[in-house]
């Protein structure tokens, strides 16, 4: 988001929030693919989950909502 203040060059100073979402461990009884994927969906389904939360809206790739 935009700050108040201002830069040396007149624009607005940025200001970032980061979110630190709990962690993701693999799951040691899946093979290396099946874990690797496995935590992929899980990232997906948390950072939706955070965008929505932020942004009050759905998550929406062009037309198709996800």
């Amino acid at each position: 988001t935009d700050d108040n203040r201002l830069d040396a060059n007149g624009y607005p100073i940025q200001r970032h929030t980061v979110h630190v979402l709990k962690p993701i461990y693999p799951d040691t009884s899946l093979n290396e693919k099946a874990g690797a994927e496995k935590m992929m969906e899980q990232a997906y389904v948390m950072y939706k989950e955070k965008y929505e939360e932020i942004y009050g809206c759905a998550l929406i790739y062009g037309e198709k909502e996800l």
